[in-house]
């Protein structure tokens, strides 16, 4: 299999579906205000797609509402860790 590999969520390996569903709550905890706008937006939210990248991967999502303001960039401050 060649890397990055792409899936729809139907076709997803489920342990790590199951693994995005246990490790997603736990990084939107705290109190920032930002972290309560993305606990709301997750719950309505639906796994867009799932790449495996060969060392790691990520899950993308797709939200049926718009819950807020907030710029991208500051809604995606985790993206700066590494």
């Amino acid at each position: 299999m060649g890397y990055p590999k792409k899936y729809r969520p139907s076709e997803a390996p489920t342990e790590i579906v199951a693994l995005v569903d246990q490790l997603v709550p736990r990084l939107i905890e705290g109190d920032h205000p930002a972290l309560q706008t993305l606990r709301e937006q997750y719950r309505s939210a639906l796994i867009r797609d799932v790449e495996l990248t060969g060392v790691g991967f990520f899950g993308a999502f797709r939200n049926r509402s718009r819950l807020s303001n907030y710029d991208a960039a500051e809604l995606c401050w985790w993206k700066r860790i590494h």
